[in-house]
């Protein structure tokens, strides 16, 4: 498993945040876009020959797991390229448009407080975008990397985070936890991620974990075991927003699952309800994977859209670089005109 795996997180309770004056304090319990949230065949058109994001969006450093806002106009990822102005480590980086059709603009760094020093990454937003989760080493935590969330008031004001908080011991231990995937349509609200495996090095098993509208644990996390299979990496879950497919990457240097393309590949696994268990995962196949790494993929709010991370062997700038692949018909359901607090994110690019 590579090392950026293994770089991020923390959070300790959301009761922290009571009294801080933002707004929207809830997580949302179902998908807020009801219109692109009901796929239920989505998963059965074939997925489009890769695109790279390109030099704009991309650089010589490593950039990963690239990841949608709900409104679809500001994509989030993590890099090391310090020498473009990062604080140091692994810093989230954002890359905004003025339209659903217009060009990415050069990424910015996210800057404090999400940001520190050390590592931070693994974006993933709550379906109304006013919560961030993400992992960290550089906020203090349990472990060697923690899973923590943050607030913000306006959807459009992605420099405007609040302090972030550990999300505590039902998800944090001692091992390293990464790559939070909140998930609105499950048991009133459901978080995967990753968490390494003791004395297995570079191995990763996926938990998950029901959380309330508050973003209170109702328990401690528990293993996916049907995603999750011995001695092998197991990452990354893009959960669709009606929770009946998912996509996570597995493989590596420590072994890879029957079947495969390529070093490590995107996995798909389904199911007929979010009270089902996932089916046995499948490849999802060329030409998304390839005889390279594909890794930390996220899928955009009407899961037409996947982004991920590739190896250098597939192309592009630098160790790893950022793609998408689309499928099933285009249409405009991310073509929303959303000004909560004075972003100019009404233009139109055709």
């Amino acid at each position: 498993m590579s090392d950026t795996s293994r770089i991020f997180a923390s959070l300790a309770s959301l009761a922290l945040l009571v009294g801080c004056g933002i707004e929207n304090r809830h997580i949302p319990s179902e998908p807020v876009f009801t219109r692109t949230a009901d796929l239920n065949d989505r998963d059965a058109f074939a997925w489009s020959e890769p695109v790279w994001l390109g030099p704009v969006v991309n650089s010589s450093a490593r950039d990963w797991k690239p990841s949608l806002s709900p409104h679809g106009l500001s994509l989030y990822f993590h890099s090391n390229r310090v020498e473009a102005g990062g604080l140091g480590g692994f810093d989230i980086w954002v890359s905004r448009r003025a339209g659903p059709n217009c060009p990415w603009e050069a990424p910015v760094d996210l800057g404090p407080p999400v940001n520190t020093p050390l590592d931070d990454g693994d974006v993933n937003f709550s379906p109304d975008g006013h919560v961030l989760f993400f992992s960290g080493t550089g906020h203090g935590g349990a472990g060697a990397g923690d899973i923590f969330m943050a607030r913000r008031a306006h959807t459009n004001h992605d420099f405007e985070w609040g302090e972030p908080v550990n999300l505590g011991p039902d998800v944090n231990t001692a091992l390293h936890e990464s790559n939070p995937e909140y998930v609105a349509a499950e048991d009133g609200g459901t978080l995967y991620f990753d968490r390494s495996v003791e004395g297995i090095p570079s191995t990763n098993d996926i938990y998950r974990v029901s959380l309330t509208k508050d973003g209170q644990t109702r328990g401690p996390a528990v293993l996916v075991s049907e995603l999750s299979a011995p001695g092998i990496a197991d990452a990354s879950a893009a959960v669709r927003a009606d929770g009946r497919e998912l996509i996570f990457w597995s493989g590596g240097a420590v072994g890879s699952r029957p079947g495969g393309v390529g070093l490590a590949d995107l996995w798909v696994s389904t199911r007929q309800s979010v009270n089902d268990p996932w089916s046995e995962p499948r490849d999802v196949g060329t030409p998304v994977n390839s005889e390279f790494a594909e890794l930390s993929a996220t899928l955009s709010q009407d899961g037409r859209t996947l982004f991920f991370t590739a190896a250098a062997g597939r192309g592009g700038l630098g160790l790893q670089d950022l793609w998408m692949s689309t499928r099933g018909p285009i249409g405009d359901d991310n073509d929303q005109d959303v000004d909560e607090g004075g972003g100019d994110h009404q233009t139109r690019c055709r």
